[in-house]
């Protein structure tokens, strides 16, 4: 059985490495975990990251931005997201 520290640490790493990819990555002593243990851990790793909207990567929260649509985006989808709506405007003028 891991400490709440170990598993916190196991998280951390999951974070570093998933921050900016398109999969998570979970690694060896992830799996190596109980399945109460990984429950844990999938909870402090989706505290802390989500995945863009748009593109599917995953990225930390504190970096995505949600739109006025509901949805949460990377900076680049985001500022996509923006010129569509700014091009919108342009068209409907």
């Amino acid at each position: 059985m891991s400490t709440k520290e170990e598993l916190e640490l196991i998280a951390d790493e999951i974070i570093g490495y998933s921050d900016g990819s398109f999969n998570i990555e979970w690694g060896e002593e992830y799996t190596a975990l109980s399945l109460e243990e990984q429950s844990q851990v999938d909870e402090m790793v989706f505290e802390a990251i989500g995945n863009c909207d748009a593109c599917g990567w995953h990225f930390t929260w504190d970096s995505m931005e949600t739109h006025s649509d509901g949805e949460c985006y990377c900076w680049r989808c985001y500022e996509d997201k923006i010129d569509e709506d700014e091009e919108e405007e342009t068209d409907e003028d």
